[in-house]
């Protein structure tokens, strides 16, 4: 299994069970955070990030009830290029 089947499955599961999102945020928040840190700077990188997470909550939960009642499943990933390009 990939680390984006993975995530795939976390997400799915998240949908039903959201605090199973906590993996994508263990596996996933240390490089959104250096990746902020270089952009925006110190001052707003853990407000950024958290928000970052929270649109990604949100976000791939609308996403995957609607993925996964047009296939009976979850092919979603937590790649920044899947939260909009965060």
């Amino acid at each position: 299994m990939t680390p984006d089947d993975e995530d795939g499955a976390v997400l799915a599961r998240s949908v039903g069970e959201p605090a199973a999102f906590a993996a994508i945020y263990e596996r996933h928040a240390g490089h959104v955070l250096r990746y902020v840190r270089r952009r925006l700077g110190d001052a707003v990188a853990e407000d950024a990030t958290t928000e970052v997470f929270v649109r990604a909550f949100k976000r791939t939960r609308g996403s995957a009830r609607s993925t996964a009642a047009r296939s009976g499943g979850s092919s979603a990933t937590a790649r920044p290029a899947d939260f909009g390009g965060c």
